[in-house]
């Protein structure tokens, strides 16, 4: 029925490009948050990076 790729592993985001798309879907739900919302939200959260520092 499917294409063989579409059963397929989805394609990840480069190392360093998964805090933006973290930042994204954060501005995209909503679009009022400022850069220290943000910085607020993740300090809470504690999301670090993939060498394992925190950012």
């Amino acid at each position: 029925m499917a294409e063989p790729t579409l059963l397929g592993r989805a394609q990840g985001y480069p190392a360093d490009d998964w805090l933006l798309v973290v930042l994204a879907g954060m501005r995209g739900a909503n679009p009022d948050l400022m850069l220290g919302d943000i910085c607020r939200r993740l300090d809470v959260t504690r999301k670090t990076s993939s060498h394992g520092r925190s950012l």
